[in-house]
């Protein structure tokens, strides 16, 4: 269940990334979990 949270925490970040148009968001969201992977 945590890979499905950290799924789609990741998924809601990139398309917040996108409406935004900012990648501040997918920066912390990579800090966030600890890695871009």
């Amino acid at each position: 269940m945590a890979n499905f949270e950290v799924s789609w925490v990741i998924k809601m970040n990139v398309l917040l990334s996108a409406l935004l148009g900012n990648d501040r968001v997918y920066v912390f969201t990579c800090m966030l979990v600890g890695g871009p992977s």
